[in-house]
């Protein structure tokens, strides 16, 4: 045995014998931290040749001076592993200067490197990643106030497909002097093969409907928690969108009237070749408007968490429908609709409208509102999986009618596989890849 563990540690110690690596922070003291990545850092050296994939937690200020040393091991471990890095993930603690971690000779270096992500929890300078020629899925993630990582003079690769930008940054009003807010860069909207665009968590966006007249070739578009009022007419122009993500958009607003009405979805209309839409968590959406009834392409549509949603349209039918996310209340009243989709194959419940102050609502339907619900789910002859989303906090409560019908599935539809689904780990990119193909 020490024979083989010994040969073992000298392979291992072979330049490319190691394809992934990764430093995860662990929220120690600051010194005992720091101590942890100076000798991961000094490992990784040795090792880093070869090396494809590479994620880092940075637990220090790098823009401390004291720091000098920690950022030029971290600066030799990247020069070692360029040539062949095709992933790179930096986390850090305070604010990420990417001149100093990407300098201009390194960026030349990273010939490789298709995917970046970089996150910082204060903010993040010096986006300068014009020479990193190759680079095509680029993650900005920012969890300052106000989100500070775009600069007058930013530049980004004209490789990039897929960006990221959580939440979009602080940008200059055109025209006014020491006015900002949150809005897709100009550098942004002029990438000539941008597809697929993530802008979550940007409440409060501007200059929105003027962005989307330069970003007509989307094939993707999060807007999740964007707080918008309705969706901008400019939408209309997204002719190649297949996946659009409004999780949480449309909120409701006690101060604001425009976010106390109905949601108007009418520019989803002209938008055929949506596969993969969610208007989840939509607090203002009561009927599922023609608009979406009109999206017969689709194969994943998300409306859980909608507690104002009286069920499903009778006339809905959606031919090529694989994946459907609805409220439990939305099965008890249109569970004859949902029967009616002939290819569903996974149907995924959320809330059960639980009272907040008990975990358990007493029944209110009858046997055979429950029989009825049975039977309409053994006519889904397509259905294989039944996914019931578990919510933390107050939403994770159970109601009898639900465990009743629970308890009823396994006899009545013996080949119908039930599953527990965390929602924290439950994302629209679950679905992403029904947005491939026709």
């Amino acid at each position: 045995m020490p024979l083989v563990c010994s040969r073992f540690r000298r392979l291992l110690q072979q330049p490319g014998s190691w394809q992934e690596v990764s430093f995860t922070e662990r929220r120690m003291a600051a010194l005992a931290e720091e101590l942890r990545m100076r000798l991961f850092l000094s490992w990784a050296h040795r090792i880093s040749q070869g090396l494809r994939r590479l994620k880092i937690d940075i637990p220090a200020d790098l823009d401390d001076d004291g720091n000098a040393v920690l950022l030029s091991d971290l600066s030799s471990v990247l020069g070692q592993a360029a040539p062949s890095l095709q992933l790179l993930e930096l986390k850090c603690r305070y604010s990420l200067d990417a001149r100093r971690l990407l300098p201009q000779l390194l960026q030349s270096q990273l010939r490789a490197l298709t995917e970046l992500h970089l996150l910082a929890e204060d903010r993040i300078e010096g986006l300068q990643l014009a020479r990193l020629t190759a680079l095509q899925r680029l993650n900005i993630v920012v969890d300052g106030d106000p989100p500070e990582s775009f600069e007058p003079d930013s530049t980004l690769p004209p490789s990039i497909t897929w960006l990221g930008l959580t939440p979009t940054p602080i940008v200059p009003e055109p025209g006014l002097v020491g006015v900002f807010s949150k809005a897709i860069p100009a550098c942004v909207c002029a990438l000539p093969q941008l597809r697929f665009l993530d802008i979550s968590e940007s409440r409060g966006l501007s200059g929105l409907q003027t962005a989307l007249r330069h970003l007509t070739l989307l094939t993707g578009l999060a807007l999740d928690h964007a707080g918008l009022p309705d969706l901008p007419e400019e939408m209309t122009g997204l002719q190649h969108l297949r996946l659009l993500s409004l999780h949480g958009t449309f909120s409701w607003d006690d101060v604001d009237d425009e976010m106390q009405q109905p949601i108007n979805l009418t520019a989803l209309s002209p938008l055929k070749h949506l596969r993969v839409l969610s208007i989840s968590e939509s607090f203002r959406l009561i009927t599922l408007p023609p608009a979406v009834v009109g999206l017969t392409r689709l194969k994943a549509l998300h409306l859980e968490k909608c507690p104002a949603l009286e069920g499903l349209p009778a006339n809905l039918l959606l031919p090529h429908l694989a994946m459907l996310s609805i409220d439990w209340h939305v099965l008890f009243l249109s569970h004859a609709v949902v029967a009616r989709q002939p290819k569903l194959q996974q149907l995924l419940l959320g809330s059960m409208h639980c009272a907040l102050d008990q975990a358990f609502v007493p029944a209110r339907r009858t046997q055979e509102e429950l029989a009825a619900v049975e039977a309409s789910l053994q006519r889904c002859t397509a259905l294989t999986t039944l996914s019931v989303i578990v919510y933390a906090g107050p939403d994770s409560g159970l109601t009898m009618d639900c465990a009743s019908l629970m308890l009823r599935l396994p006899r009545s539809c013996p080949n119908l596989q039930l599953q527990p689904l965390d929602a924290f780990s439950f994302f629209l990119t679950d679905s992403e890849q029904l947005a491939e193909g026709d």
